[in-house]
């Protein structure tokens, strides 16, 4: 087949592709694990003398004892006597939305594993009356578990900075003084071994976030800073924050995942995402549990959850799951397909201890979250603060880390323009590793037939993750996240070269996945639009282009060199944030197969 007869083919098979009904979603799958902290370790744990509250889950399945918010259990009753309860639970209509979500994706004539609206929270008098009632609690068979509520744990950073109030008044773009362009000093967005490929994110299809939700779960941020456009006042979700002095913390956090790809500042790994918050402080009091079932019912599966807080083990600060609320409401989550990347904890505990009664063994609870832990910067070390072992799914770096918030770096006067270089713990890891996670689900989203989007869960992530990347004794991979595309098929040989700039050249490279001979063909088009439909029968693969402003930009033959398409960006500030998708179209003479390659994305930052 010709050059021009083969092109005249793939421009009808492009077209009818654009043509194609989008199929139905498929249903999440995958296996968890739900298990209760062990009666007498709760009676064990220790009680502060201000620790005045005690946690109360009911039995599952049994309605005669708890319903609608009211205990109705005898013994419960009695043993709890005059002390003040109320459900733990505190926004009952979100409650509602969960429970029926939850029931939608149960198995007709079983119930859902857990249900939120069993648990209660009993005032005490003090740390004494707490030890007491929960052994006491515990002694009843109608009762699953007691434990002395948690205290406020500040989120997991090693060198928090306390501030005043918001900022009220939101500026767009950069705000005088010209802020300068810090992306270089982000060390991990580099390529290989030491970061987690940015370059890769950024130029692939869908890898920037788009159609992805971001809930982040912590004390609270600083609004309306210039660099992260979406980090507005109506992004929270749930109760105003109470306790704003670790508003830097989500401020930094936030500007790792979601700042803008622009000149000023840094440079986000999912800037295309929809970024909400919820905090797990408010005026009501301290619950990271309250906090997810506040925030639950404004993700999708396929969204994105991300926990900045730890608690207090027996050992030391370690995952916020420790807390058996907390597990169950992530637990909830995780079914109900959200992808939850969770903090391990600074507390530097070995989470395989035998001390912590096998509760971070997947094999006895697993309540489906990506647990993060913290190397040295870009080192192959583990931070001595970072909690360790099996549990730990990935890590990032957990120190030097630039970012929005705090003022270390860039502080001008105006908390708007606040930025840092020392942003630490593994409240830094946690979202260095969540921007690959979002990329992953946005290109998913972006290229994949929505079966196959589905498929890449966060089961699915979690595997990519343990799979690909730089080992790190202790903590698991620091991710990479080139390989886990490909292990994902969300990179099938088209690469953009090196970050387009105005004023230079954009390059296009498509390694072919078959083996090519000189007789083979390719074709390289970009798009001003994205696409996703099916290639017609008998091709397999996706369309990913809009074919109305597809135009082909190289055709040549797929000889030992790959195939390279060049784009002339031209200079001036006007082209800043020009984006344009590409998709390259492998001809394999031999068996007269068309081959559609991964979609890319040229996005000119500067």
């Amino acid at each position: 087949m010709g050059t021009a007869a083969t092109l005249t083919t793939v421009c009808a098979l492009l077209l009818a592709a654009a043509q194609s009904p989008a199929q139905k979603p498929a249903q999440q799958s995958g296996q968890r694990v739900r298990s209760v902290m062990p009666k007498a370790t709760a009676n064990a744990l220790p009680a502060q003398a201000h620790q005045n509250r005690v946690v109360l889950k009911i039995v599952e399945h049994r309605p005669d004892l708890a319903a609608n918010g009211m205990i109705f259990a005898p013994d419960v009753l009695a043993a709890i006597g005059e002390r003040p309860i109320a459900p733990f639970f505190t926004d009952r209509e979100a409650l509602r939305t969960i429970r029926t979500r939850q029931f939608e994706r149960t198995t007709p004539g079983q119930l859902p594993p857990v249900d939120l609206g069993l648990y209660f929270d009993v005032g005490t008098s003090g740390g004494a009356a707490t030890r007491e009632l929960v052994a006491r609690l515990n002694a009843l068979e109608t009762v699953e578990l007691a434990y002395p509520r948690e205290l406020p744990t500040p989120p997991p950073v090693i060198s928090p900075t306390f501030r005043g109030a918001d900022s009220p008044t939101p500026r767009p773009g950069d705000i005088l003084p010209v802020t300068p362009d810090f992306t270089s000093q982000q060390g991990y967005r580099a390529t290989g071994a030491s970061g987690v490929e940015g370059h890769a994110i950024a130029s692939t299809i869908g890898g920037m976030g788009d159609g992805i939700k971001v809930l982040d779960i912590e004390w609270g941020w600083d609004f309306n800073h210039e660099d992260i456009k979406d980090l507005v006042p109506s992004a929270l979700v749930g109760p105003p924050i109470a306790n704003p002095g670790f508003n830097n913390h989500g401020t930094a956090v936030m500007g790792i995942i979601g700042a803008d790809n622009d000149i000023y500042g840094i440079t986000g790994f999912n800037q295309d995402a929809d970024l909400l918050v919820a905090t797990d402080y408010p005026a009501s009091g301290y619950s990271v549990a309250n906090a997810i079932a506040v925030g639950l019912p404004y993700l999708g599966s396929g969204d994105v959850m991300v926990l900045e807080a730890q608690t207090s083990t027996p050992l030391g600060l370690g995952p916020t799951e420790w807390n058996q609320a907390d597990f169950d409401a992530i637990f909830i989550a995780t079914g109900l397909g959200v992808v939850t990347v969770e903090a391990a904890g600074n507390g530097g505990v070995n989470l395989d201890a035998p001390q912590l009664g096998g509760l971070f063994n997947t094999n006895v609870r697993d309540s489906g979250a990506i647990i993060v832990g913290a190397s040295n910067a870009g080192s192959n070390t583990r931070a001595g603060f970072s909690c360790y072992g099996n549990r730990i799914d990935a890590n990032g770096w957990g120190s030097n880390v630039t970012t929005t918030g705090y003022g270390y770096l860039f502080n001008p006067g105006d908390v708007r323009q606040h930025y840092t270089s020392s942003f630490s713990g593994t409240s830094s890891a946690t979202p260095i590793v969540t921007g690959p996670v979002v990329a992953l689900r946005g290109a998913a989203e972006a290229q994949l037939s929505p079966a196959g989007a589905a498929a890449l869960d966060m089961f699915a992530i979690r595997s990519l993750l343990r799979s690909h990347g730089t080992p790190i004794a202790g903590i698991r991979n620091r991710p990479d996240t080139v390989a886990m595309f490909a292990a994902a098929g969300l990179a099938t040989g088209l690469t953009v070269r090196s970050e387009p700039v105005t004023g230079g050249t954009a390059h296009l490279d498509y390694t072919p996945p078959f083996t090519a001979t000189a007789n083979d063909l390719f074709a390289i088009v970009v798009s001003f639009g994205r696409g996703n439909v099916a290639m017609p029968a008998p091709f397999s693969g996706r369309y990913l282009l809009d074919a109305n402003s597809a135009v082909t930009l190289a055709v040549g033959s797929l000889g030992s060199p790959p195939g390279t398409a060049s784009i002339t960006i031209p200079g001036g500030i006007g082209y800043y944030g020009l984006r344009l998708f590409g998709q390259a179209f492998g001809f394999d003479t031999s068996n007269n197969d068309i081959v559609p390659s991964n979609g890319a994305q040229i996005f000119v930052r500067r």
